[in-house]
Order: structure tokens, then C-alpha cells, then sequence
């Protein structure tokens, strides 16, 4: 999971337009936007696009500018230990 992460942020990371265009085909009402939605909308492709649309003001407002893939590796990680039920996710600011 934490390379599908790196390569969806490489992929989107500028590109807002095409972060837009892909929400707005996810959220139609089509029977291929339905097949999207079941896998985009998912917490985790959702936090990472998330974190991509509002780094530039967290850029901007806060000067908060880690690495990408260090988020998104972050963000992939808590993901996963929210998908598994035996056991509680783990602190992810150290």
C-alpha cells in the first residue's frame, strides 16, 4: 500500500485539475462511477488525494512542507492499521 501511495501522489501531485476531474467522475452517477467509487472513495485513496489538494495552503499558510512521499507513506501506513481489526492503530506523529 505504501508504494500505491508514493505512485498516486507522484502522479497527482500539481494537478489539481485532474484531481478534480477524477472527483467529479467518482461522484456522477454512472454504472462505471459506481465501480469507481467503491475503490476511490476508500479512506485510503481519499486521504491521500485530501492531502494533496490541501498541501499548497498548508505550504503557504502554515510553511508545513515534509517530503510527499513521506506523508503519503504516513498516511498509507494508518490505512492499514485501520483496516485490521485485532488490533488498535498506532500513534502516527512522533
Amino acid at each position: 500500500m505504501p508504494a500505491v501511495a508514493r505512485a498516486i501522489a507522484r502522479h497527482l501531485e500539481g494537478r489539481l485539475g485532474l484531481v478534480r476531474s477524477i472527483l467529479f467522475e467518482v461522484s456522477a452517477s454512472s454504472d462505471e462511477a459506481a465501480t469507481a467509487r467503491e475503490l476511490a472513495m476508500q479512506a485510503f485513496a481519499g486521504t491521500i488525494i485530501l492531502h494533496l489538494v490541501l498541501r499548497p495552503l498548508g505550504e503557504e499558510q502554515l510553511a508545513f512542507d515534509p517530503p510527499v512521499e513521506d506523508s503519503v507513506i504516513q498516511l498509507a501506513e494508518l490505512s492499514l492499521a485501520g483496516m485490521r481489526a485485532d488490533e488498535p492503530p498506532q500513534e502516527a506523529c512522533t
